[in-house]
């Protein structure tokens, strides 16, 4: 069963744009800014420049970052096949008190009837991200889930840190995940994946095209859920 990056994105080159999204510098005249600029990134590889993994090697990648520590886990990647390996690590990570932000992939379909895993694993421990467009529009690649999929957030034309100190255009719910859980946790190391789900959950700006289409029926709105983690 290999799991694959999302077909909308670039497999090479996949993490170094994420990443970027995630903490690129800002307020320096260069490049793009990122949403947590003091964020640390603890990359994690385990598929080729084609965007190929083996399920073995995504759990093992997960394994590595829960035992290093981490505490937020994106993961823009998936498969429609359902491995049990993998869900295991998914409860083993909740154990540890580990929230994985996952991409909900980019197939246009309703994940609640056609399921992708891990977004569709139903540990309190996930939220799974839809892409939206700049005209806060479900993006026509987007799964959703009126079940399955917790919010959206923005993941259409996305500009960031690529290959070679560049810089690259990419679409895809990839995009969409780094850019949920980074600030919330780079505010209060304290909030345990629970408070920090809720937070981003019950904090979303409502929106008609999300509506029945995703579980809060919203857009990300990181002031709002900002505010309510003081």
């Amino acid at each position: 069963m290999p799991p694959s990056a999302w077909r909308a994105t670039t497999p090479e080159g996949h993490g170094t744009h994420v990443s970027g999204i995630v903490a690129g510098h800002g307020n320096n005249a260069v490049g793009i800014s990122g949403l947590c600029w003091s964020a640390k990134v603890m990359p994690v590889k385990f598929m080729d420049s084609h965007g190929r993994g083996s399920t073995s090697n995504a759990v093992t990648g997960i394994d590595y970052a829960v035992k290093q520590g981490a505490k937020v886990i994106n993961c823009s990647f998936g498969s429609s096949s359902k491995s049990k390996s993998l869900e295991d690590e998914v409860s083993y990570a909740k154990k540890k008190g580990v929230l994985l932000v996952v991409a909900a992939g980019n197939d246009g379909d309703d994940i609640d009837s056609k399921p992708t895993y891990p977004a569709s694993y139903t540990s309190s421990n996930i939220i799974t991200v839809a892409a939206t467009t700049q005209l806060n529009q479900l993006a026509s690649f987007s799964n959703y889930g009126k079940s399955g999929v917790d919010l959206g957030a923005p993941g259409d034309k996305i500009v960031s840190t690529y290959l070679g100190s560049t810089y690259k255009t990419l679409s895809g719910t990839s995009m969409a995940a780094p850019l949920v859980a980074a600030m919330l946790r780079s505010q209060n190391g304290d909030l345990t994946y629970s408070e920090l789900r809720s937070a981003i959950r019950n904090h979303v700006i409502a929106t008609s095209p999300l509506a029945g289409k995703t579980v809060s029926g919203g857009q990300l709105d990181v002031a709002a859920a900002l505010g309510s983690t003081h």
